[in-house]
């Protein structure tokens, strides 16, 4: 491509500053005459200072020596532009060779180009057109390397997204993985119960009319009571309460199969799991359970096995605070706080030191001993082999732990927009857990 259509695809300003009228005349037509660029002349330094504060040029083109500014020189001007304009290409006119002092400016400020006069006209228009693209050329690397690191940073985002979706199918699919072994596990543990109940029935049926005809025939031939017919009755409540469990397991296992929300009274929930966990030894023999529930609260729109899981986590926790405790006690209250109903645990264990309620929550935080860390204690000397196996039990429970109890509850207390807190029990003086669900979830 010729130099002349070169410069016509480039629409630029320049900027002249010479103190002699006659020769900036001269530099300014030749640019007009020759180029189509725009060619701004000055003759004040000055006026040529107060111009670039307000309107860009692509090139300054400065005579080094003022006859009319003494004690001002090109480079002078050269060093404020370079402040004011950092992106324009500077060139710089000189009639005679500088000191070494002028040199090492000139090297200071990383001139384009340092022409000498006299000059060719065709000469200074090629330096001229060299630096305009050079100008063209750093604005366009400029340009790349900003839509380079716009296109990097939308990168991130979509890859940042594209991490948030494949969570969110993750956790789909674990979800859905969860409801299919629930379903699974529920099939088989109704299956069970139903296996289980039939034999139970016929026991029950033959103990009742065992029964019968032992208190006929007593009355028949004038027999006391005899010592077995008690045990009779001994065999047929033991048969109703594996009933009662039994059904208990169904109604539990079909609730939690429900892929979606129900409408659930807190209160009935409460002590349907409850029931559930009376094949618990120590909770069934050992700890004493009261209740403070208000009356006509309202439901809760959730799903069954979320609240299974919190309450069965919070129970497990506060039934391990409570081994070793003379006298173990829970207190369990529901009652409408605002716009939120509030399920609390108490019990009378050691309690939760105020320094890490704010910890307790976290994921794989515990107080306990992580499984395989530190062997039960012992002392061999002064007890048997029984109380040591007992003992072992006892630790085991009470010292082993995840650190993801409590960090599940506050997760799944956190989806439904509720909160869990924990603080000293003002009831029975250990730890008091407290859920709020609110009302119209």
């Amino acid at each position: 491509m010729s130099e002349q259509k070169r410069w016509l695809v480039k629409q630029t300003e320049l900027l002249v500053l010479e103190d002699n009228e006659l020769v900036l005349r001269g530099l300014v037509s030749l640019i007009h005459t020759s180029t189509p660029w725009v060619a701004h002349g000055f003759s004040h330094y000055e006026d040529a200072l107060k111009f670039i504060e307000t309107h860009p040029v692509t090139v300054m083109l400065v005579d080094f020596q003022f006859d009319l500014f003494p004690g001002y020189t090109g480079i002078d001007f050269l060093e404020v532009a370079k402040k004011v304009q950092p992106e324009a290409i500077q060139v710089l006119l000189s009639g005679r060779l500088q000191k070494p002092d002028t040199i090492e400016a000139i090297n200071r400020l990383n001139l384009f180009h340092l022409m000498e006069k006299p000059f060719k006209p065709e000469g200074l228009l090629a330096i001229l057109d060299r630096a305009v693209q050079k100008h063209q050329d750093d604005l366009a690397e400029k340009k790349y390397i900003l839509d380079l690191k716009e296109t990097n940073e939308r990168l991130l985002v979509a890859d940042r997204e594209l991490r948030e979706a494949n969570s969110r199918l993750h956790k789909t699919q674990e979800d859905l993985l969860r409801q299919q072994k629930q379903a699974a596990i529920g099939a088989l543990v109704q299956g069970i119960c139903h296996n289980v109940n039939t034999p139970l029935g016929l026991i029950l049926g033959h103990a009742e009319e065992l029964s019968e005809r032992l208190e006929q025939f007593e009355e028949e031939n004038g027999y006391p009571p005899v010592v077995w017919r008690p045990s009779l009755r001994v065999v047929m409540e033991a048969v109703e309460r594996i009933q009662a469990l039994t059904q208990n397991l169904i109604s539990k296992s079909r609730m939690e199969q429900a892929a979606g929300k129900l409408w659930l009274s807190l209160e009935e929930s409460v002590r349907q799991e409850l029931n559930f966990l009376q094949a618990d030894a120590f909770l069934r023999h050992r700890v004493s359970l009261s209740f403070d529930f208000q009356e006509k609260l309202p439901k809760i729109y959730m799903n069954y096995a979320d609240f299974s899981q919190i309450f069965g986590n919070l129970i497990r926790n506060a039934l391990d605070a409570l081994l070793g405790v003379a006298e173990p006690k829970l207190h369990f209250q529901l009652f409408q706080h605002e716009s939120s109903l509030c399920f609390a645990l108490h019990d009378n264990g050691p309690g939760v030191p105020v320094e890490l309620r704010g910890r307790i929550f976290d994921p794989f935080f515990t107080t306990k001993r992580l499984a395989g860390e530190a062997d039960v204690p012992r002392d061999a000397a002064s007890e048997s082999l029984v109380e040591q196996q007992e003992k072992e039990k006892t630790w085991k429970r009470h010292m082993s732990g995840s650190g993801l109890g409590l960090y599940s509850v506050a997760q799944t207390v956190e989806s439904y927009g509720g909160s869990v807190d924990v603080k000293t029990s003002e009831v029975l003086g250990g730890a008091c857990f407290c859920v709020f669900f609110p009302i119209d979830a």
